[in-house]
């Protein structure tokens, strides 16, 4: 586990520390999504589905819609 210390900037901008970047390789440009939970702020890396996967999910949904006719 990694504790790094760090402070928003009069814009509201929090830099997240570069030890933790690296352990968790994010990469210029990923997307997060950004949420409260008590006093923390928690940000969860969202990953883009390839088109197959998104394919596959919508045949899946697809069958089940088809099962419950």
């Amino acid at each position: 586990m990694i504790f790094e210390t760090t402070q928003a900037t009069p814009e509201g901008q929090v830099l997240v520390p570069e030890a933790i970047l690296d352990k968790m390789n994010v990469q210029p440009g990923e997307k997060f999504l950004v949420t409260v939970s008590g006093d923390s702020i928690l940000f969860k890396r969202l990953v883009e589905k390839t088109q197959e996967e998104a394919d596959a999910f919508w045949a899946r949904v697809k069958e089940q819609r088809s099962a419950m006719v």
